[in-house]
C-alpha cells in the first residue's frame, strides 16, 4: 500500500492496491484522517515517532500489528519518508505498508518449535516430569554457594517389581504404571522440591531441608504412596520402592557425586529386599 499524508500527518491519498489490502469500501470516507488512528492503541507511540522522524526528514521503517478495515489481523513492514518539495522543505509524508502477515506466522511458528524442542530436550515425555539434564543442571545451580545451615538431600528412587510388571502386563501398563507413580510422588513433593524420571523406572528428587530428618520424612511418604495398589488396564498392580538418600554438603558438593551416593544408599535398600529407604554412610 502507497499512502500519502500532509505534513501533519492526516491522510490525502491511498493508491488503489493499498486499498484492496487494507480491504478500504470508500476511501473519501478516511480521507484527511489521522493516520496514527488506523492503528490500534499500542502501536501508535511507534506511529508517531515514525511520523515525527518523517517530518524531521528522516525515513523510519517498523514492523506493526494492525488489522485492515474489516478487521482481519495483519501484520505491515511499515515505512515512513519525507517528500520535500521544491526548496527542500517537507511538504507530504510517504507511507508504504507491506503485508508481512505470513513471515510473522512462520517466525512465530519457528520460536514454538524452539520453546517446544529445548522442553523435549529437558524433560521426560512419558510423565513430563524433568529429565537427567534438567535436574542435574538445577543441581548444579542449587549447589553454588550452597548454605551448610540449609542443606540439600538428593533421593534416588527405583520402583519394585517394576520389571514384573513390564513382563506380565506388557509395556503399555508398564507405560500407564510410570505415569500413575509420577502423579503419586507429585502428592508428595512441595513446591520448592525437584522431582525427575532419570530414565526406566528410575526416579530422583531434589528437597531443600533444615535438618535429615526432613529428608526421612519425605522417603517415608513416598514410600506409602508407592504400597497403595494401583489399577491399571482394568488389574491391580502392588508395588513398592527402594530409596537412597545423599546430603549435601555432608556427602558431596557436586551433582554426580550426590547421586552416585544416593544410588549407593539404594542398591543397599535393594540388597535388603526393598521397600524401604536408607543414608549414605
Amino acid at each position: 500500500a502507497i499512502e500519502v499524508l500532509d505534513v501533519a500527518g492526516n491522510l490525502i491519498f491511498m493508491n488503489g492496491p493499498g486499498i484492496r489490502i487494507m480491504e478500504v469500501d470508500d476511501f473519501e470516507t478516511i480521507k484527511g484522517v489521522p493516520f496514527e488512528a488506523f492503528w490500534p492503541e499500542a502501536e501508535r507511540p511507534a506511529v508517531r515517532r515514525a511520523i515525527a522522524a518523517a517530518q524531521q526528514g528522516e525515513t523510519l521503517r517498523l514492523t506493526v500489528f494492525g488489522p485492515t478495515a474489516k478487521g482481519l489481523a495483519r501484520w505491515w513492514d511499515l515505512s515512513l519518508s519525507p517528500i520535500r518539495d521544491g526548496d527542500g522543505k517537507v511538504a507530504r509524508l510517504l507511507a508504504l505498508s507491506r503485508d508481512v502477515t505470513e513471515a510473522k506466522q512462520n517466525e512465530a511458528e519457528v520460536a514454538a518449535g524452539a520453546r517446544r524442542l529445548d522442553y523435549l530436550a529437558r524433560h521426560d515425555t512419558l510423565t513430563g516430569l524433568p529429565n537427567r539434564t534438567h535436574f542435574q543442571e538445577s543441581m548444579d545451580a542449587a549447589l553454588l554457594g550452597l548454605d551448610p545451615l540449609r542443606p540439600l538431600a538428593v533421593l534416588s528412587i527405583d520402583l519394585d517389581d517394576f520389571k514384573l510388571v513390564n513382563d506380565t502386563l506388557g509395556h503399555l501398563a508398564g507405560d500407564a504404571l510410570l505415569r500413575q507413580v509420577a502423579g503419586r510422588l507429585n502428592g508428595c513433593i512441595r513446591a520448592r522440591d525437584l522431582l525427575a524420571r532419570l530414565g526406566g523406572d528410575e526416579f530422583a528428587l531434589l528437597v531443600p531441608v533444615t535438618e535429615p530428618q526432613d529428608a526421612a520424612e519425605t522417603a517415608q511418604a513416598i514410600l506409602a504412596a508407592l504400597t497403595e495398589p494401583f489399577e491399571i488396564e482394568g488389574e491391580t498392580v502392588s508395588i513398592g520402592a527402594s530409596i537412597g538418600i545423599a546430603m549435601a554438603p555432608r556427602d558431596g558438593a557436586s551433582a554426580d557425586s550426590l547421586l552416585q551416593y544416593a544410588d549407593v544408599a539404594l542398591y543397599r535398600v535393594k540388597g535388603e529386599k526393598g521397600r524401604d529407604f536408607r543414608f549414605f554412610e
